[in-house]
């Protein structure tokens, strides 16, 4: 199965027979059997015939639209939700016990996953790194002991910068500068590829959860305020570290990209140029498929999937008991 990307300018796709094919300006051509694709992850640019559409839908295909930084402006697909299960979902996460219980279980996963990057580094600088792995372990020991929702967040926040401000030591002062984490916008090619990278993590988390078929909007960690999918953010947290923080250092420290492959501007600050968006989508595709240890001998995708698969039937397995109990 493959993910499949319309995101230069001009790109468009149509059915023809079994198959879906690809063109763009540029004269690629490429036919794709509809079976074998996984999703599909459109830009503002691409077009895609109505027959196209249809197909992806009735093979169960995820239609995905993206805006230029790669973050998820919509989802178009043929899953029908369930009512049980969203009402499950809903009474389980709006338990102040379950919601402390999930959001240990997430952070001490987070704060695990950082730890270990810095000591898989800890040789460019053993002093600063071994030190703040250290420190963010002390920090992981003692979420059990946290009994609300805002100490956790809290701790997480402490956790965050002591990983951050380690960057500088994970990487070529010659090469590279870090101003310290920049969100929107990044103000330097870093932070603009960590943004980039977790523009692609939310959608993965996003179509794990989909399929595990449990509510985006309903979470436990972040706010269910209406203004973004609690639940993708909740467990996106265990995989920054993991997946895309990993994948970033290496794209760094192979000299897969340099700093002449970024741009700035007022309105988006660094980011990457078109041609460097196109390696970083071939990189991060190859990334991901390839099965790890790290990862438990699967691709990262298929880990990250499992994870939410687990997680999803758990709580639903615990929702549902739960309910059966208060009936008795």
């Amino acid at each position: 199965m493959c993910v499949l990307y319309l995101l230069k300018h001009g790109s468009h796709a149509r059915k023809e027979g079994g198959r879906i094919v690809v063109e763009s300006e540029g004269g690629e051509h490429h036919r794709l059997p509809i079976h074998g694709i996984d999703c599909v992850i459109a830009g503002n640019h691409a077009q895609l015939t109505t027959e196209t559409v249809y197909a992806l839908l009735d093979g169960g295909i995820r239609l995905v639209y993206v805006n230029w930084r790669g973050e998820t402006q919509g989802v178009l697909e043929n899953g029908k939700e369930s009512l049980a299960r969203l009402q499950a979902q809903m009474r389980y996460f709006g338990n102040g016990i379950h919601q402390v219980e999930l959001a240990r279980a997430i952070l001490q996963r987070k704060l695990r996953a950082q730890s270990d990057l810095l000591r898989q580094y800890a040789a460019k600088a053993p002093c600063h790194l071994k030190s703040a792995a250290v420190e963010i372990k002390r920090l992981r020991q003692e979420i059990p002991r946290l009994e609300t929702i805002d100490q956790l967040r809290g701790q997480e926040g402490w956790a965050a910068k002591i990983y951050f401000d380690a960057f500088p030591f994970l990487l070529d002062a010659e090469r590279w500068d870090w101003p310290g984490r920049a969100r929107k916008p990044a103000h330097d090619p870093v932070n603009a590829l960590l943004n980039y990278g977790y523009a692609f993590l939310e959608r993965e988390v996003r179509l794990a959860i989909l399929g595990a078929g449990l509510d985006v909007r309903i979470g436990f960690l972040h706010a269910n305020n209406g203004r973004k999918d609690s639940l993708v953010y909740d467990l996106m947290e265990p995989f920054r570290s993991d997946i895309i923080d990993r994948f970033t250092f290496r794209l760094l420290n192979y000299h897969k990209v340099c700093p002449e492959d970024f741009d700035w501007n007022e309105e988006r600050g660094c980011h990457l140029l078109p041609e460097t968006r196109n390696l970083w989508i071939s990189e991060y595709e190859q990334f991901l498929q390839k099965p790890m240890q790290r990862y438990d001998g699967q691709n990262a995708r298929e880990w990250l999937r499992s994870y939410v698969r687990g997680f999803a039937r758990d709580v639903l397995k615990a929702a549902r008991a739960e309910l059966l109990h208060s009936c008795d």
